[in-house]
């Protein structure tokens, strides 16, 4: 996916990032991955595993690989065409399709020993792919065809026909994590969600409009559970929401690192990858980790006396025991999970703190941050103009570090809310605004 999108970034950040910068990125760590060889030098874009030892890579100039022994030793299949490839998807050990410039769509029943192309636009691009069920299936970009054109391209029939939809703006990655509930992100850092299989996708935007560039895109959306889920993209741009999707909270880095990928193993362990802009293309490689759920970040090098440095990650995937990445100029590595299991000493706040909630306005819901330098006894407590309570969210013995909370107005009139913070030898109290 990342050779479209690298030709068409600008070397102009003047983007102000706004909201709360939360991500804590502690020192450079030892590495912690392995170099594969893919018996390639083309751009990797995508991978996916189907199980702890079976998985296939997509790249450029029609390239497939694949693996069936946890990517010790790499394959190639035949694709059938030279078209680059960005997005692959596979539902099992048999059934899987990949997607690529001229809106090209392939498919396999066989496990990638044939690839059958099923579509193909006269001009355009197709990013990514994903199948809510075993018939219906998505891929996301932009196409143009003889007759019709439109940023979806979709199936009802696993793949025999796919049809061109006017869906919305052009988006960069499709995900569902079940057979009605799915995401899209792309352009302008628009966010769109479905609840019914598809029939209809709700609008976000979570760049203001007056900040939306043409060129600068969300690349990632990902749910390590139904409530927790996260969306990349150029800018160091990170989001993250708790309450599936009603609202998100910024997280974003201001080293504009260019986040391609973000994705978890586990609700805690998760990995956060892409590029660091420079003057030349392509980007040299970020990678972060988390042991925490994302509250803290720790940047693993990205150099070794065998690799050099290594070049901007593009995808990723994880099976039971490794998390694979992989990029330009046949850049692949392999971290075992267990890597991400040792758990780094915390770094935690040095006083104590309450932060303004996000978003804020808020319908219906919002989310509170707050830090502990050590434990406490802590309330937290929403109260309206009248000085009436309306609802205590926090009064527990609390351990120290950053902790979140949302609130749900949603049984709760317009208008504005003190939230009053308290411990031991410290208050503090913030207006909230609901709006409906």
């Amino acid at each position: 996916r990342q050779l479209q999108r690298t030709s068409r970034r600008y070397w102009t950040y003047s983007k102000i990032i706004l909201g709360l910068v939360v991500m804590i990125l502690q020192p450079i760590s030892a590495i912690g991955w392995e170099a594969l060889d893919p018996g390639t030098t083309a751009h990797l874009m995508d991978i996916t595993f189907v199980n702890d030892s079976t998985g296939w890579i997509v790249g450029s100039d029609g390239t497939i690989i694949h693996t069936t022994d946890a990517g010790d030793t790499w394959a190639p299949q035949t694709s059938g065409t030279a078209l680059d490839l960005y997005g692959v998807h596979f539902r099992d050990f048999l059934r899987g399709w990949a997607v690529g410039r001229n809106g090209v769509v392939i498919g396999t029943v066989d496990g990638g020993k044939t690839w059958v192309e099923q579509f193909q636009a006269s001009e355009g691009i197709l990013y990514d792919v994903a199948f809510q069920n075993e018939n219906y299936g998505w891929a996301v970009g932009w196409v143009h065809g003889e007759t019709d054109s439109g940023t979806l391209v979709r199936t009802g029939n696993a793949g025999k026909s796919w049809s061109i939809a006017d869906g919305p703006w052009e988006c960069q990655d499709v995900e569902f994590l079940d057979s009605q509930t799915g995401w899209m992100v792309g352009t302008c850092g628009v966010v769109y969600n479905t609840i019914d299989g598809g029939g209809y996708w709700r609008e976000n935007t979570l760049w203001p409009e007056n900040e939306c560039w043409e060129y600068y895109f969300l690349h990632d959306v990902y749910f390590s559970n139904p409530s927790h889920g996260w969306i990349v993209g150029d800018l160091g741009t990170v989001f993250h929401t708790v309450d599936s999707g009603r609202t998100w909270i910024d997280l974003s880095n201001d080293d504009y690192y260019a986040f391609n990928v973000i994705h978890f193993a586990s609700e805690k362990r998760g990995i956060l990858l892409g590029g660091k802009p420079s003057l030349s293309t392509p980007y040299p490689a970020v990678m972060m980790v988390t042991t925490d759920g994302g509250i803290n970040w720790r940047e693993l090098s990205c150099w070794s006396e065998e690799t050099g440095w290594l070049t901007e990650f593009t995808g990723a995937d994880h099976s039971i025991n490794y998390l694979y990445a992989v990029g330009w100029y046949g850049t692949l590595v392999r971290m075992p999970l267990e890597t991400l299991a040792v758990e780094e000493p915390p770094v935690l706040p040095t006083a104590f703190n309450l932060y303004q909630n996000v978003p804020n306005p808020f319908n219906p819901s919002t989310t509170i941050r707050y830090e502990l330098p050590r434990a406490a006894q802590v309330t937290l407590t929403i109260y309206d103009l009248l000085g009436r309570e309306v609802a205590t969210l926090v009064d527990d013995y609390i351990q120290p570090g950053t902790n979140e909370i949302a609130w749900d107005a949603g049984s709760h009139p317009s208008g504005i809310y003190l939230a009053r913070f308290a411990t031991p030898g410290y208050s503090k109290t913030i207006k909230l605004v609901l709006l409906k």
